[in-house]
């Protein structure tokens, strides 16, 4: 039911129908799993019948959703990626270095999402609790 309210307060500026405005909001909170399904449903196809790769193959992990190569450990060396190849020749910082400083500043941008969500939150429910007991109180 909650969500059903957020949809219709999201949408009901769109049209007078509130069918139509359920459709489009229930449409944009489903956007992200169809494209998500989609896009595995593609390189699935991609794999299997364009590239002939067994299925087996084809649910191994890999490095990437485009990539054709699996994780698995292979009897001989592969070069390293082309993104190494280029960061190295372009710059003398270790390529590890660079992994690590990228993955610490993700972890910093989740960690102020996540404070922003939360006192978003706490704040939503301190303000919902003042109006309550302004209208209480006339």
């Amino acid at each position: 039911m909650d969500i059903m309210k957020h949809v219709d307060y999201a949408t009901e500026f769109l049209t007078n129908s509130l069918l139509i405005n359920r459709m489009i909001g229930y449409g944009i909170l489903s956007a992200s799993l169809v494209l998500f399904v989609s896009f595995a449903v593609v390189a699935f196809y991609r794999n299997v019948f364009s590239f002939k790769m067994p299925w087996g193959a084809v649910l191994d992990p890999t490095s990437d959703w485009n990539s054709r190569n699996t994780l698995r450990q292979t009897p001989t060396s592969r070069p390293p990626p082309l993104s190494h190849r280029i960061f190295t020749n372009l710059t003398k910082v270790s390529y590890r270095k660079v992994l690590f400083v990228i993955f610490v500043i993700e972890i910093l941008i989740g960690i102020a999402l996540l404070v922003l969500f939360i006192s978003n939150a706490v704040a939503s429910r301190i303000y919902s609790d003042l109006s309550d007991t302004e209208q209480a109180n006339n």
